[in-house]
C-alpha cells in the first residue's frame, strides 16, 4: 500500500500538509505531467531534429546543468537507498519512502535527454517546459520540507538533508533558465538574440568532436563511438579524421606562445632581468593544466574512499555476526522511522554502492586530467616546434653551419627539447598530487594501524630514494647505451652506403665485424642497464610486500588493538595507494629534470640575433601583384639597399642592370666582432637580360659570391644595390637541394602548373627518361622518404625548379657538374642557352665548364676570393693573353644536332618500351624487337645511388602496382617506418592494411631468438609469484578473521600465521626479483639474436636488392625496430604478463570467495573482451597515423634547414612555415585522437572495474549475510576487486602495445629470410692458387648478362680476349653496357649465359669472396670511410706502414699525409667529408694499388674531379700499373686515346674493336665522332 496499512496514514484530521502520505503523492504530479508532456515532443520530434555537427550549440549554464543533472541523480539514488533502508525499519511497508523518489529520478532523466535535443535542434522556446517543471517541482519540495519538519525531523535524519540539496538543485535549475531567457530573449521579448556557431563547426570534416560535445559525452568519450567501430572494421586513414579544430592548430599554439613569449621578453628588458621562458609556457598553456591538476586532486581524494568503504563493510559484517545490528529501531516517529546519517553510512549494501559511484566519479575525472594534461601538453610542443622553426627561417647560414648552433642541434630542440617540454606538461598534475595523496595515506594508515603501519609506509618512503638513484643510474645508462646505438647505426649506415664497393673488394665481412662489435658494446651496456631495470622492477613489486610484513609482523608488539579484518585490508589497500605516487616519484622528477634542462637549451636560441630582411614580401604579395613584385633583395646581416623611394620608376642601379656591388667585402662569421674576410674588394655589375659566367678554380670563392648577393654573408664594407624592378630570383644551390614532395612539385615549386612550360622545362633537362621508369611518373615521391636519386639526377630536378619559377633573374651554382657531356651539353643548349635567353631573363652561372665561355654576354673571373676580371670574352682575352692561352687548351664545343636528335629519338622508343614492359604479366621470354633493342643505347639512372652506365633503361624491373619484387623476396615487407618511404599512396594504403595485423610467426620468432626454455622458466616463476602472493593474502585474512569474537591469539598462534606469512611473503619477492632478471636477459638475448641474423643475411644479399629496396625501409630495420625489440618489448611484455595475472588472481579470488560472482563476472569478461577488440584494431591504426605524420615533420624541418639559403632565394619562407604548420597538425590529430582513444578505452574499463568492485561486494554481502564466510575473505574479495579496473586498464594497453612492438619483430624476420648471393656452388668450386691472376688474361665467351632474371640482358654474347697486361679504354654511348662488363667481371650481376675465363679458370666456379679479393676497382664515387687513412686503405690490417706508405707516395699523396701529426693514423671523417673529392679519389687509387691485383678496372674514376686531379690520376695509372692489366671505362673520351686497344660498345654488344689509332683513321667510325664531339 502507498501509505501503509495503518488508517492514519489516510487521515488528514490535523490538515492535508500535515499528511506525509497525501503530500507525497501531489509531490508525484509535476514529475508525471512533464513526463506527459516531454515524451511526445522527444518521440515526434526525434526524426525532424537536426543532429548534424553543424548545430551543435551549448546553452549558457550547459556544463553546468549536466553537472547538476549528475548530481541530482545521485542524490536521488541515495534518496531511494534511504527510502528502502527506513521502510525495513518501520513497522509497515510504506510505499510512499521511495515510490515518488523513482519517479523524480525518471523524470530527472528525461529532462536530461529533452534538454539535450533542444540543443541538437537549436530550438530553445521548448525549455520553457522546463523552466515551468523547475518552478512547480521547487514548490512541491518546499511542501515536503514543511512537512517533513512538522513531522519532527531534523538534521540529524539522511530524508531532510537530501530534501534541502534537491530544493537548491532546483533553484539553480531555475536560474539557468532565466539567466538564459534573459540573455538570448528567445521568448516573451520582441527580438531574440540568435547564437553564434563556432568557425569550427560550419566544416563538415571536422571530426575532433570533443571541445563541442556535451558534457555527459565529453566525460564518457561518447562520440568515439563511431571512429573504433568504424577502425575495427577497415583501416583508418587521415580522412577519416578530418580537420583539425582552430584551438589545436599549430598556428594557433605558436601565436599563443609567440605573444606571451613577446611581452615577457619586453618585460624583462624594462626590469634588467632574463625572460623566463616557464612563465611563458604557464600564461601560454597553464589554465587546462591548472583544471587537469583539480582533477586530479579530487581523483586522488575519491581514491582514499576505497579503503574506508572496505573497512566499513567488514565491520557491518563483524557486527551482524556479533548480533550488534537491528533492522527495527526502538523508537518511531508516527509510525515510521526516518534513518538517521550515521546509520545510513554504517549500512554495508550502501558502503557498496557508495563505493561504486566513487570509483566511477574518481576515474571519470582522472581521465578528465590525463587528457587535459597531454592535450595541453600537444598544443605546447606544437607552439614550440612552430616557434623553433620560424625563428630558424630568420637565422644566418654561419649559425646554422659554422656558428654556435648545428643543423642537429636545432632538429633536436624541435625534435627531443620540445617532447621533453611536452612530457613534462603531462606529469605536471602528479607533481602537484603526489605530496598530498602521500601525505593522506599516512594520516589514514595511522589511523588504521597506529604506528606500525607509519612504520611500514616509512619504509616505502625510505626506499622511494633509491628507487629515484636506481632510475638515474638507468637514465645515465641509457644514455650510455644509446651512444653505442648511434655508433652502431653510424657505421651500419657508412657500410650501406658504401655496399657495393665493399662487395667489390670482398669486404663484407670486415665491416659486418665492426658493426657486430659496435652492437656487442651496445649489448654490454642494455646488460649493465637491465641491472639497474631489474633492481626497479623488483622493488616495484615487493616494496609493498615489505611494508605489510613489516606492519603485520609489529603490530602485535607495538598495538593492544585487535588485527582486524577491516584494518588489514583497509592498510592493504592504503599501501597500494602509497606505493603509485611514489614510485612515480623517480620518473616526474626525471621528467621535470630533462625539461629544465631543455628549456635552458632553448632559451639562448630564441635569443640569437636574426638576420635583416629589408624590404621583405611574401610569396603570396608577389603573385597579387606581378609589377610591384619583391623590391628587396635579401638584406641580410648588414647588406642593404640605398635609402630610395619605392616607386615603380625609380631604380637603385642603372636601367640596364639588375645588380651591382661596390668595394665588397663579406665574411661568413655573423657574430664575430672581426670576422676572417672571405671575399674582399669585389667590384662587378651584372647587366639585364644577359648571362653573366663566373669562374675560377676550386676554392676561388664563386660559391661565396653568389650567397654574398643573396645575403647569406655579412657585408663589412661596400655596398650591394638590387633594382628595384624585375628582381623575383630563382636558384640551383650548389649541392641541388630537394624535398620530400612528389618530382612534380619539386619542379614547380609552389607555381601555377602550366603544362607547355613544364614540358619544355622536363625536355630541357633530360628529365623525361627518368620520369617514365619512376613508378607513379612524376607523382613518385621522391627525396630520403621515397626513391633515391643520383647526385646527376638531384642536379637536373633542382636546375628544372629554377627554369620553371617566373622568376626574372636565374642563378645557378654548378648546374653542370655530376652530368655526363651529352646531358650536360642538352641542359646547357636547351634550357639556359634556349629557354632563359628566349625568355630574356638574366643568368648568373657558376661553373668550371670552360667551353662555354664564349657563350657568355659577362663573365667573372674569380681568384682567392677576388674578382681578378670583368667583362666579354673578347674583352678578357684581349687584356689577358696568358689567361686566353689557359683556356684554350681546355674549351669544348657544343654536340651536334645530329646527336641530339638521335638521343630524343631513343627515348622515344624507351617510353615505349617500357609502357610495354609494365603491361606485360605473361611471355617473358619472347623475343625483343630490334627497335626495342635500340633502347640499349640509352641511359637512366636507378632509384638508389648508382654509377653512371651501370645499369640500362631496361635494367630497371617495371611491375605493376600491388605487384612483388621478386628480386626483393621476403625482404620487401614494410612496417609503419616504411609508409614513410612508400611513393604513392595506392602501395601506402596496400601496406597499411599489410600491417593490420602481425602474423603469429613474430611471436614464435621472438621465442625463439629469446629462448623457448627460458620463457617457458618465465612464464612459470611469474605464475609461483603471483600464486605464493595470493596464498598471502588468503593466510592473512584467514588470520584476521580470527579476531571477530574479540579473542586474542594465543603466542603460539600468532607466530604460526606470522611465520607462514612472512614465508610466503619473502617467497613472492623471491620470484619477483627471479621473473625480473629472467625477463630482461630474456629480451636482451631476443635483440641481439634477431640483430645478428638479420645482419649477417643483409650483407650477403645480392646487389640487386640494394638497388631496388628503399635506403630508409633498411634504415627503419636497423634503427627503430631494433630499438622497439632492445627497449620496449621486455618491458611491454613483462607488465603483460604481470597485469594478465593480476586481472586472472582477482576474478579466481572472487570467485573462490562466493560464486555467484561467476555470473556478473561472465557478462563483465564479454564485455571486456568486445572493447579490447574494439580498441586494439583502432589503436593499431590510431598508432601507425601518428608515426606516418610524426615524420614529415622532422623530415620538413631537416630538408628546410639543409635548403635554406634556397628558401630564402625564393622568398618562400611564409610557404615553408605554412607547409610545416600543416604536417604539425596532421600529427597533432592522429596524436589528439590516438590520446582520445585511450581515455575512451579507459573510462569503459573503469567502469567495467567499478562494476567489477560492486557486484563482488554484493555478492559477498549477500554471502556473507546468510553463509558462514569469513569475514576476511569478503575484505580480500574487495581488495583485489578494486585493483582490477587498474589492471585491465594496462592490460589492454599492453595487449595493443605489443602487437605494434611485435610488427618490429615481424618486419626485422623478414628481412632475415631473403635470398642471398651464390658465394659458393653446391659443387665444383674451383679454390685458385694465392697468386691468381698471375698474368691477368681476360676471355669473355659468348657472354650475356643481365640485372635480374625477369629483365632483359644487357650484354648479348659477347666474345673477347684481353691480354695479360694490355690496356684497354672502353668507351660507349650511355646504357651502351660498357659498366655492365665491369659488374660481369666482379659477378655482380646474372652471367646466365656463357662464361669469363681470367687465367684459365672460369670465374663461376670461383667463390666470390676469392674472385672478388683478387681482382680491383676503382669506382667513379671515391668512397672513404669513416675511421683512419691506414683503415681506409687496408681495413683487414694485410699490409705493413712500409707498403702503405709506398702506396700513398704513388697516389702523390705523401706530402697531404705527411703534414698531418698522426700520418696514416689522421683521422678520417664519414664519407672522407675532410678531403676533397680529387683527393678522396686519389687514396681511392692508393687503396687499389694496396691490393697490388693483376686486373684493374678503372669505372670512370676520373667523373667527378677537375681535369688536374684527372690528368694527375692518369699519370699515376700509367706509371704504376705497367704490368697490370687495365680496363678503363670511359668519362671522358680523350682519357683512352693512350690505350693499347679501345672497345666501342653499343646495344650490348661491342661494335668496334682496335687501337685507337687505327680506329682514328677510319673517318666513319663511331669512335672517331666521339673524339670529335669531345674535342
Amino acid at each position: 500500500m502507498f501509505c501503509g496499512i495503518h488508517a492514519s496514514g489516510y487521515s488528514v484530521a490535523n490538515g492535508t500538509l500535515d499528511n506525509m502520505c497525501f503530500v507525497e503523492a501531489i509531490g508525484i504530479i509535476p514529475h508525471v505531467l512533464f513526463l506527459i508532456a516531454a515524451l511526445p515532443i522527444l518521440l515526434l520530434g526525434y526524426g525532424t531534429v537536426n543532429i548534424n555537427h553543424s548545430s551543435w550549440l551549448h546553452y549558457p549554464g550547459h556544463s553546468l546543468r549536466w553537472s547538476l543533472t549528475v548530481l541530482l541523480l545521485f542524490i536521488l539514488s541515495c534518496e531511494i537507498a534511504e527510502g528502502l533502508l527506513s521502510d525495513l525499519h518501520s513497522t509497515a511497508s510504506y510505499l510512499q519512502l521511495y515510490i515518488p523518489s523513482g519517479v523524480t529520478f525518471v523524470a530527472t532523466l528525461v529532462t536530461a535527454v529533452y534538454y539535450h535535443n533542444v540543443e541538437m535542434s537549436n530550438f530553445p522556446k521548448l525549455l520553457l517546459l522546463l523552466l515551468g517543471y523547475w518552478v512547480i517541482a521547487i514548490i512541491m519540495r518546499i511542501l515536503k520540507l514543511w512537512n517533513l519538519y512538522v513531522q519532527g525531523l531534523n538534521a540529524a535524519h539522511l530524508r531532510l538533508d537530501l530534501n534541502w540539496l534537491i530544493v537548491a538543485i532546483y533553484f539553480l535549475y531555475i536560474c539557468i533558465e532565466v539567466n538564459f531567457l534573459l540573455q538570448k530573449r528567445y521568448a516573451f521579448f520582441k527580438e531574440s538574440k540568435g547564437l553564434d556557431i563556432k568557425g569550427d563547426l560550419q566544416q563538415q570534416d571536422m571530426h575532433f568532436h570533443q571541445p563541442y560535445v556535451n558534457l555527459l559525452s565529453k566525460v564518457t568519450y561518447w562520440w568515439m563511438n563511431k571512429l573504433m567501430v568504424q577502425g575495427y572494421r577497415q583501416p583508418i586513414s587521415m580522412d577519416n579524421l578530418g580537420q583539425l579544430p582552430t584551438q589545436h592548430k599549430a598556428q594557433a599554439n605558436l601565436e599563443r606562445f609567440k605573444n606571451v613569449y613577446k611581452k615577457e621578453k619586453d618585460r624583462a628588458a624594462k626590469e634588467g632581468q632574463t625572460p623566463s621562458i616557464w612563465k611563458c609556457f604557464f600564461k601560454a598553456f597553464g589554465l587546462s593544466i591548472v583544471y587537469s591538476s583539480i582533477f586530479r586532486y579530487i581523483g586522488d581524494l575519491l581514491g582514499f574512499i576505497g579503503p574506508l568503504c572496505v573497512a566499513g563493510i567488514v565491520k557491518f559484517l563483524v557486527e551482524i555476526r556479533q548480533g550488534n545490528i537491528s533492522f527495527h529501531a526502538s523508537q518511531q516517529v508516527k509510525e515510521h522511522y526516518f534513518v538517521s546519517l550515521e546509520e545510513f553510512m554504517e549500512n554495508g549494501f550502501i558502503l557498496a554502492y557508495l563505493l561504486f559511484m566513487a570509483t566511477l566519479l574518481q576515474h571519470t575525472l582522472m581521465e578528465m586530467s590525463y587528457y587535459l594534461a597531454i592535450k595541453e601538453g600537444i598544443n605546447l610542443k606544437a607552439g614550440i616546434t612552430g616557434l623553433i622553426y620560424e625563428k630558424t627561417l630568420r637565422m644566418s647560414s654561419w649559425s646554422l653551419s659554422n656558428g654556435d648552433w648545428s643543423i642537429e642541434q636545432i632538429i633536436n630542440l624541435m625534435s627531443v627539447d620540445a617532447n621533453q617540454i611536452m612530457l613534462f606538461v603531462w606529469f605536471c598534475p602528479h607533481l602537484w598530487a603526489m605530496p598530498v595523496q602521500v601525505v593522506i595515506a599516512m594520516v589514514m594508515l595511522y589511523y588504521q594501524m597506529g604506528y606500525p603501519a607509519v612504520i611500514g609506509a616509512a619504509i616505502i618512503v625510505i626506499l622511494c630514494p633509491v628507487q629515484y638513484l636506481v632510475a638515474r643510474q638507468m637514465t645515465h645508462m641509457q644514455k650510455d647505451t644509446m651512444d653505442h646505438s648511434e655508433d652502431r647505426f653510424k657505421k651500419f649506415n657508412e657500410m650501406l652506403k658504401g655496399i657495393r664497393l665493399l662487395k667489390l673488394y670482398s669486404w663484407e665481412s670486415i665491416f659486418c665485424t665492426l658493426v657486430d662489435r659496435a652492437r656487442n658494446r651496445e649489448i654490454s651496456s642494455m646488460r649493465k642497464s637491465s641491472v639497474y631495470l631489474v633492481i626497479s622492477l623488483f622493488l616495484t613489486a615487493a616494496t609493498p610486500i615489505i611494508a605489510t610484513v613489516v606492519t603485520f609482523s609489529i603490530h602485535h608488539y607495538m598495538s593492544d588493538e585487535a588485527l582486524t579484518a577491516g584494518r588489514t585490508f583497509a592498510t592493504l589497500v592504503l599501501f597500494n595507494i602509497l606505493v603509485v605516487p611514489l614510485f612515480n616519484f623517480p620518473m616526474v622528477v626525471v621528467a621535470m629534470v630533462n625539461a629544465i634542462m631543455s628549456a635552458k637549451r632553448l632559451r639562448p636560441f630564441l635569443d640569437i640575433p636574426e638576420v635583416d630582411r629589408g624590404f621583405y614580401l611574401t610569396g603570396e604579395d608577389e603573385q597579387e601583384d606581378a609589377k610591384d613584385v619583391l623590391i628587396t633583395l635579401l638584406r641580410m646581416s648588414g647588406i642593404h639597399m640605398k635609402s630610395i623611394k619605392r616607386q615603380k620608376s625609380a631604380k637603385m642601379v642603372p636601367e640596364n642592370f639588375v645588380l651591382e656591388v661596390t668595394n665588397g667585402h663579406f665574411a661568413w662569421d655573423l657574430s664575430s666582432d672581426a670576422p676572417t674576410t672571405t671575399l674582399y674588394d669585389i667590384n662587378f655589375k651584372v647587366p639585364r637580360g644577359a648571362m653573366t659566367l663566373v669562374i675560377g678554380p676550386h676554392d676561388s670563392g664563386k660559391t661565396s659570391l653568389v650567397n654574398a648577393i643573396l645575403g647569406e654573408m655579412k657585408l663589412l664594407a661596400g655596398d650591394v644595390s638590387w633594382c628595384l624592378e624585375k628582381n623575383r630570383v630563382s636558384f640551383h644551390a650548389q649541392k641541388g637541394w630537394l624535398f620530400n614532395a612528389n618530382l612534380r612539385d619539386n619542379i614547380i615549386f609552389g607555381q601555377p602548373f602550366n603544362q607547355a612550360r613544364y614540358d619544355r622545362v622536363i625536355s630541357a633537362c633530360s628529365l623525361q627518361a627518368d620520369i617514365d621508369i619512376l613508378p607513379e611518373g612524376d607523382q613518385t615521391e621522391i627525396g630520403e622518404r621515397g626513391i633515391w636519386l643520383t647526385p646527376g639526377q638531384k642536379r637536373r630536378v633542382s636546375v628544372a625548379r629554377a627554369l620553371y619559377y617566373s622568376s626574372d633573374i636565374v642563378i645557378l651554382d654548378d648546374p653542370l657538374s655530376f652530368l655526363d657531356v651529352h646531358e650536360g651539353s642538352h641542359m646547357m643548349q636547351e634550357g639556359i642557352l634556349g629557354m632563359l635567353r628566349e625568355e630574356s631573363r638574366t643568368i648568373i652561372l657558376v661553373t668550371h665548364k670552360l667551353e662555354y665561355l664564349k657563350e657568355a654576354d659577362n663573365i667573372l673571373v674569380m681568384r682567392d676570393g677576388h674578382v681578378t676580371h670583368q667583362g666579354t670574352f673578347g674583352e678578357i682575352t684581349t687584356e689577358d693573353p696568358s689567361l686566353y692561352q689557359m683556356w684554350k687548351n681546355t674549351i669544348s664545343t657544343q654536340a651536334q644536332q645530329e646527336e641530339e636528335q638521335r638521343r630524343k629519338d631513343q627515348r622515344g622508343l624507351e617510353k615505349k618500351y617500357l609502357r610495354r614492359q609494365a603491361t606485360k604479366t605473361h611471355h617473358k621470354d619472347e623475343e625483343i624487337s630490334d627497335e626495342e633493342k635500340k633502347v640499349h643505347d640509352v641511359y637512366i639512372d636507378d632509384d638508389h645511388k648508382v654509377h653512371h652506365d651501370v645499369v640500362s633503361i631496361v635494367d630497371v624491373p617495371i611491375k605493376k602496382k600491388g605487384q612483388e619484387d621478386k628480386d626483393s623476396g621476403k625482404g620487401s615487407s614494410m612496417s609503419s617506418q616504411d609508409l614513410l618511404s612508400s611513393p604513392n599512396e595506392a602501395e601506402k594504403k596496400k601496406m597499411a592494411k599489410d600491417l593490420m595485423s602481425v602474423p603469429m610467426s613474430a611471436y614464435m620468432t621472438y621465442l625463439l631468438a629469446g629462448g623457448v626454455l627460458w620463457v617457458v622458466i618465465l612464464l612459470l616463476v611469474s605464475i609461483l609469484k603471483h600464486g605464493v602472493m595470493v596464498a598471502g593474502d588468503f593466510w592473512l585474512a584467514d588470520w584476521s578473521s580470527l579476531w571477530i569474537d574479540g579473542t586474542a591469539l594465543t603466542e603460539d598462534e600468532w607466530h604460526y600465521y606470522i611465520y607462514g606469512y612472512v614465508g610466503l611473503s619473502l617467497s613472492g619477492i623471491f620470484m619477483a626479483f627471479l621473473a625480473s632478471i629472467i625477463i630482461v636477459l630474456t629480451g636482451v638475448q631476443a635483440g641481439k639474436n634477431l640483430h645478428k641474423k638479420m645482419l649477417r643475411r643483409i650483407i650477403l644479399a645480392p646487389m640487386r636488392w640494394f638497388d631496388t629496396t628503399p635506403y630508409g625501409r633498411i634504415l627503419s630495420r636497423f634503427s627503430s625496430d631494433t630499438a622497439t625489440i632492445d627497449q620496449q618489448l621486455p618491458t611491454t611484455a613483462e607488465s603483460l604478463i604481470r597485469t594478465f595475472l593480476m586481472c586472472t588472481a582477482a576474478l579466481l579470488v572472487n570467485a573462490i570467495v562466493t560464486p555467484y560472482f561467476l555470473i556478473p563476472a561472465a557478462v563483465i569478461l564479454f564485455g571486456f573482451y568486445l572493447l579490447q577488440k574494439f580498441f586494439i584494431q583502432s589503436s593499431r591504426e590510431l598508432q601507425h597515423l601518428d608515426i606516418l605524420t610524426k615524420s614529415p615533420v622532422l623530415y620538413h624541418f631537416s630538408e628546410t634547414l639543409r635548403g635554406l639559403s634556397t628558401v630564402r632565394a625564393y622568398r618562400d619562407e611564409k610557404r615553408f612555415q605554412q607547409k610545416l604548420n600543416d604536417q604539425i597538425d596532421q600529427n597533432t590529430l592522429a596524436f589528439l585522437f590516438l590520446n582520445t582513444a585511450n581515455r575512451w578505452l579507459g573510462v569503459r574499463l573503469d567502469y567495467l572495474g567499478a562494476f567489477v568492485v560492486l557486484w563482488a561486494a554484493m555478492c559477498s554481502l549477500t554471502a556473507a549475510v546468510y553463509s558462514d564466510i569469513p569475514v576476511g575473505l569478503v575484505g580480500l574479495a574487495l581488495t583485489y576487486a578494486l585493483m582490477v579496473s587498474t589492471y585491465l586498464n594496462w592490460g589492454v594497453r599492453n595487449i595493443a602495445d605489443i602487437e605494434m612492438q611485435m610488427d618490429a619483430v615481424h618486419m626485422v624476420s623478414t628481412f632475415s629470410e631473403m635470398p642471398i648471393e651464390p658465394y659458393r656452388k653446391d659443387e665444383g668450386n674451383v679454390e685458385p692458387h694465392r697468386e691468381w691472376p698471375g698474368h691477368g688474361e681476360i676471355v669473355l665467351e659468348n657472354l650475356s648478362t643481365r640485372y635480374a632474371p625477369d629483365l632483359p640482358a644487357v650484354l648479348r654474347e659477347v666474345d673477347l680476349r684481353i691480354k695479360p697486361g694490355e690496356k684497354v679504354g672502353i668507351c660507349g654511348k650511355t646504357g651502351s653496357g660498357k659498366s655492365s662488363l665491369s659488374m660481369a667481371l666482379f659477378r655482380m650481376i646474372d652471367n646466365f649465359q656463357g662464361k669469363i675465363v681470367i687465367d684459365g679458370i672460369d670465374i663461376a666456379d670461383v667463390p666470390l669472396n676469392t674472385l672478388r679479393s683478387r681482382l680491383t676497382i676503382i669506382p667513379q664515387d671515391p668512397i672513404l670511410f669513416s675511421g683512419t687513412i691506414r683503415f681506409n686503405l687496408d681495413p683487414a690490417g694485410q699490409y705493413n706502414d712500409k707498403e702503405l706508405w709506398d702506396a700513398v707516395e704513388i697516389a702523390q699523396l705523401k706530402p697531404l699525409v705527411v703534414s698531418f701529426p698522426e700520418g696514416l693514423d689522421t683521422a678520417v671523417r664519414e664519407g672522407g667529408s675532410n678531403f676533397s673529392i680529387g683527393q678522396r679519389q686519389l687514396f681511392c687509387l692508393a687503396r687499389a694499388f694496396v691490393r697490388k691485383s693483376r686486373v684493374l678496372v678503372m669505372d670512370e674514376a676520373t667523373a667527378l674531379v677537375d681535369m688536374e686531379t684527372e690528368a694527375m690520376l692518369h699519370r699515376v695509372v700509367k706509371n704504376s700499373f705497367t704490368n697490370c692489366t687495365v680496363i678503363t671505362i670511359a668519362h671522358r673520351v680523350p682519357n683512352i686515346l693512350e690505350c693499347d686497344r679501345v672497345l666501342v660498345f653499343g646495344g650490348g654488344r661491342i661494335v668496334e674493336n682496335n687501337k685507337p689509332s687505327v680506329l682514328l683513321e677510319q673517318e666513319d667510325s663511331i669512335f672517331t665522332s666521339m673524339v670529335k664531339a669531345n674535342l
